[in-house]
């Protein structure tokens, strides 16, 4: 009787300790995608850990950290993959995350300086170079309180003075290039 209690109680310590939950981790994070350059925040769900965990992050991009919720910057567009490897208790359990980062497109445009008496006409030729989509929309700011939305736009200053002209592109992605010229 004594050596068949020995043997269930055996049984079950074993059963017990093969059923333990593993310790697991999925990444989190308010983005996995944004327009360059991007900084985008990740943190991780941990189940089954003890009381120390220990965190080994991967960019993807070259970056690492060892932050419970770490900041990676994306300079450029492109496909990256994060990656998590979490410790804790003698345990391991790693994931990880596509991240997708358009390339943003580059606004610019005619800087011949701008100087001449008032009433004077000005014509800015847009030069902008698209990122990952096309351009959908040009706004310029003419410095003077007036916009415009031409790709390809004209003005007519009626005031004298130093003033900035700013060219803000948005793509089919939303992402935004901006430049401006003081003159």
């Amino acid at each position: 009787m004594f050596r068949k209690v020995c043997i269930l109680t055996i049984l079950f310590l074993l059963s017990a300790l093969a059923t333990k939950a593993q310790l697991s981790v999925t990444i989190t994070g308010d983005s996995f995608s944004g327009c360059s350059p991007q900084n985008l925040t990740f943190g991780c769900q941990v189940t089954n850990a003890g009381p120390n965990v220990a965190y080994s992050w991967s960019s993807g991009n070259g970056d690492v950290s060892h932050l419970a919720t770490p900041t990676f910057s994306y300079l450029e567009g492109g496909t990256y993959t994060v990656s998590v490897t979490v410790t804790s208790s003698g345990a391991t359990a790693s994931a990880s995350h596509e991240i997708v980062i358009f390339q943003s497109p580059e606004a610019r445009f005619n800087e011949t300086p701008l100087t001449g008496c008032t009433p004077f006409d000005v014509s800015l030729r847009d030069l902008s170079t698209q990122g990952d989509a096309p351009i959908t929309s040009w706004l310029w700011y003419w410095g003077d309180g007036t916009t415009s939305t031409e790709q390809n736009a004209s003005h007519t200053y009626l005031n004298s003075g130093l003033l900035t002209v700013s060219l803000r592109v948005t793509d089919a992605n939303g992402c935004i290039g901006e430049h401006s010229r003081r003159w």
